[in-house]
């Protein structure tokens, strides 16, 4: 995890490629916690990583949302203490 200022957190997680739309819809329906980005990725990649930019007042809502979908296999290289 990483401030990048006071008005966002960054973090990074890995998503499988046939769980991102799924995992885009439900970032989508939490606005204005966070905003997302897909970094670049090369084709056929099993993979999509994202940065997230998450609203400092909502860190805790998204550790436990990451959380979730930590435990339903569709997201991986979140540990919410770093």
């Amino acid at each position: 995890m990483k401030l990048m200022n006071k008005k966002s957190v960054l973090l990074k997680i890995r998503v499988k490629k046939q769980d991102s739309a799924y995992v885009y819809f439900i970032f989508e329906s939490y606005e204005g916690w966070l905003s997302y980005s897909t970094l670049k990725f090369q084709t056929g990649a099993p993979f999509r990583e994202l940065e997230l930019r998450v609203t400092p007042d909502f860190l805790k809502e998204v550790h436990s949302l990451l959380k979730t979908l930590v435990l339903e296999g569709v997201v991986q290289g979140f540990d919410p203490a770093t």
